[in-house]
């Protein structure tokens, strides 16, 4: 009986066994079902900083009205706050330090200086950023090149007497500006006040090349070379400009292949003035008298100031086209045509034209006149003989 019973149980094993583990699994099953797991606290996101621009660098003259304008955002929160601070440079008073746009009134230099400032800002989290941006000031004075404003040329000054002598060297502002753009200063270190140097400018981009006041798409590239000629006290002084006009004013004292190294600087003064009396009409720089100062002086948004017997506007600015793409033999034939005219009654126009002139002045410019007038004739008839 009892082996029967064994033998049977032998028999039925695998099915038990498998009743048993299934029952198993089952009993587990119902365990992972009315149990949770505790995963612990959700991870904490991580904050993103906030985004900062304080804008773009500036370069001002003094006594303008700077404004600085920066953006601040925050992709996962707010920006609780902003902060301007000044960080270089004379200090200046900030309109509101506290907001995204702030102004301030640069103060006027001798040299060139730069401010710094940076903007923070602060998120809903805490979290902060900031952003630094500078504004170089110019001064009022700053010699210019001015076809339009010639940003980035290259600025080389020479002895007269001699040209082999290279007194000093600089590059024009690269700030795409139309107030501030083709800026530079010269020291003339050592330099005799009344010494005269000649100012040779290459290269460079021309960002107003029609003369619009408006900044070109697209700068014309100048591969030719602008000059003008002063004493070191000139361009000391600032205020001096590099211009189509002191080009013209240069070759026609250049005419007929003179050395600038073989004239004399009293030559070289009253030849320049006599030429200041057949290209302007009226005193440019305000001192009561017509001289080479206003030739330096000139701009090209003093324009009407030119005598039209001589040149127009439209034919300076083509001179200054025809400058950059260094084609001179159509400016040498443009002024040969220009200046093929009755010299007393183009003097003659200039002195019923000066409104601005005071009395007193008058005699110094007809001796000047006279003086240059000579020099005129006298070397017309050599030049016949």
């Amino acid at each position: 009986m009892t082996n029967r019973i064994f033998n049977a149980l032998q028999k039925k094993l695998p099915l038990i066994s498998l009743l048993a583990l299934l029952g198993l699994l089952s009993a587990c099953s119902d365990s992972d079902d009315s149990e949770e797991v505790d995963s612990g606290p959700a991870p904490t996101p991580v904050n993103i900083r906030p985004a900062v621009s304080a804008g773009s660098n500036q370069t001002v003259t003094g006594g303008t009205v700077v404004s600085l304008s920066g953006e601040a955002s925050d992709s996962d929160g707010s920006i609780s706050n902003t902060q301007w601070v000044q960080s270089t440079g004379p200090d200046v008073t900030l309109s509101d330090d506290t907001t995204l746009t702030v102004s301030f009134t640069a103060p006027v230099v001798t040299t060139n200086t730069t401010l710094s400032f940076s903007l923070e800002a602060r998120d809903n989290d805490g979290a902060a950023t900031s952003d630094n941006i500078t504004v170089t000031i110019v001064p009022n004075d700053n010699n210019r090149v001015l076809l339009g404003p010639l940003i980035g040329a290259d600025v080389v000054v020479t002895r007269v007497g001699n040209s082999t002598e290279t007194l000093e060297t600089t590059t024009t502002s690269t700030t795409s500006d139309l107030e501030t753009g083709g800026s530079f200063s010269l020291t003339l270190a050592g330099l005799p006040d009344n010494d005269w140097v000649l100012v040779t400018v290459t290269g460079g981009s021309d960002i107003d090349a029609d003369d619009d006041n408006v900044i070109d798409a697209t700068p014309t590239l100048n591969t030719g070379e602008i000059r003008a000629l002063g004493t070191a006290s000139d361009w000391r002084a600032g205020g001096t400009n590099v211009t189509a006009l002191t080009e013209v004013a240069v070759r026609r004292l250049l005419d007929g292949d003179v050395n600038l190294d073989t004239l004399s600087t009293d030559s070289i003064e009253i030849q320049l003035t006599g030429l200041a009396f057949d290209l302007l009409q009226s005193d440019v720089n305000a001192d009561a008298q017509i001289d080479y100062k206003d030739i330096l002086a000139f701009t090209p948004a003093a324009a009407a100031l030119l005598n039209p017997n001589t040149l127009t506007a439209a034919e300076l600015n083509n001179i200054a086209q025809l400058l950059e793409s260094a084609n001179y033999t159509e400016i040498d034939t443009t002024l040969a045509a220009a200046f093929n005219f009755d010299t007393f009654a183009t003097v003659a126009y200039v002195f019923a034209s000066q409104d601005l002139l005071e009395a007193a002045a008058v005699p110094s410019l007809f001796l000047i006149f006279i003086a240059s007038s000579f020099i005129l004739i006298t070397s017309k008839y050599i030049l016949n003989d």
